[in-house]
């Protein structure tokens, strides 16, 4: 059995480096060609040296490493590498970031004694076949949101509730859009090199301007939770959303709306006065950015990247990982917050 997996790794090992090399094909002398005499170099012994003109089916970045083969600086012009070597040499080392280095052997072609100077060689190398590298964009979008298109290139793809979307595409520049109902569409372009280019974006919602009418005058306004300020004309963000009014001194008025662009006014809100003095403590949202993919309370993946935890207690937050550590919402914390978990340190962005 340790026999049999042995030779399997061998042979995927073999297959791998076959596909990554790159052959010698030919070597041999060009005849009619003078450019080694034209255009000559000299050894450190004042011989003249002969010229290998060496092809590699216009591969760029090709690398010769052993200097100790060749005279002067090899110059690469129309897809051909020029390579003075002293006559005593008979084997040139070459390497490529992309493939495994190789050897121009030139006793495997007839030439076991010294080549002659001034005389002008060819060696065609043969690269094989590469996969092109995965390109493409990285998106990163927040808030988490439902019926949301990404545009790239005019091809449409559904937005991920987690906001996470990897589209594949070749290097160059890209155009993209992001739709989501009831927020500000996005446009932009992209450069995409030999990687994922990471794309994020921060969502802007659609707002109509409503008159929110509240007695007491002083009342303010929260909107899922954020202060939008005090009662009057306020710029509400379209969709469904939970309003609460709230002033000191009177209980809070909860309810939900769903604000249209037609939307202008909402009913006046009358407060009734707390006469007993109750407090009604409502969660408070927190944000949380972080790059895992998914992200767990109490070890349990919850959906999306916004909880509702109480004032006055605390959860352990973590990634993918398990990294994480322990979030405590202060008890007097009324207004949403917002949190950075990384490397399993929780940050305070906002509170």
């Amino acid at each position: 059995m340790l026999r049999k997996l042995i030779l399997f790794i061998t042979l995927i090992w073999t297959i791998f480096i076959s596909a990554q090399e790159i052959k010698v094909v030919r070597f041999g002398i060009i005849p009619g060609d003078n450019s080694a005499e034209t255009s000559p170099r000299q050894d450190l012994s004042d011989n003249l040296c002969a010229l290998v003109k060496v092809k590699a089916n216009g591969l760029t970045g090709l690398q010769f490493t052993n200097k100790n083969q060749y005279v002067g600086d090899v110059d690469f012009k129309d897809g051909i590498y020029y390579v003075y070597i002293p006559t005593v040499t008979n084997k040139l080392s070459f390497s490529h970031e992309s493939y495994l280095p190789g050897v121009i052997d030139m006793t495997l072609f007839g030439y076991k004694k010294s080549i002659k100077g001034g005389k002008t060689y060819e060696a065609i190398l043969e690269p094989s076949s590469l996969k092109p590298s995965i390109t493409g964009i990285s998106f990163k979008i927040s808030p988490h949101v439902k019926n949301g298109i990404v545009i790239v290139d005019n091809q449409e793809t559904p937005l991920n509730y987690d906001g996470i979307l990897k589209i594949d595409c070749k290097e160059g520049i890209h155009r993209y859009q992001v739709k989501v109902e009831n927020y500000k569409p996005v446009a932009g372009t992209v450069k995409v090199t030999n990687r994922y280019e990471p794309v994020i974006i921060t969502l802007q919602p659609q707002t109509v301007p409503v008159n929110i009418g509240v007695t007491p005058d002083y009342a303010h306004v929260y909107v899922d939770n954020i202060d939008y300020g005090k009662s009057g004309i306020i710029q509400l963000p379209l969709g469904k959303h939970s309003i609460r009014v709230s002033a000191k001194g009177y209980l809070d008025h909860v309810s939900d709306y769903f604000i249209t662009k037609e939307t202008n006014q909402i009913s006046a809100i009358n407060l009734n006065k707390n006469k007993g003095k109750v407090e009604t403590i409502y969660p408070v949202e927190v944000y949380v950015e972080c790059n895992s993919t998914k992200l767990y309370k109490n070890n349990k993946a919850v959906e999306g990247n916004i909880l509702k935890i109480m004032p006055g207690t605390k959860c352990r937050l973590s990634d993918d990982n398990g990294n994480g550590d322990i979030l405590k919402v202060p008890a007097n914390q009324r207004k949403n917050m917002r949190i950075k978990l990384s490397d399993g340190h929780i940050t305070i962005l906002e509170l």
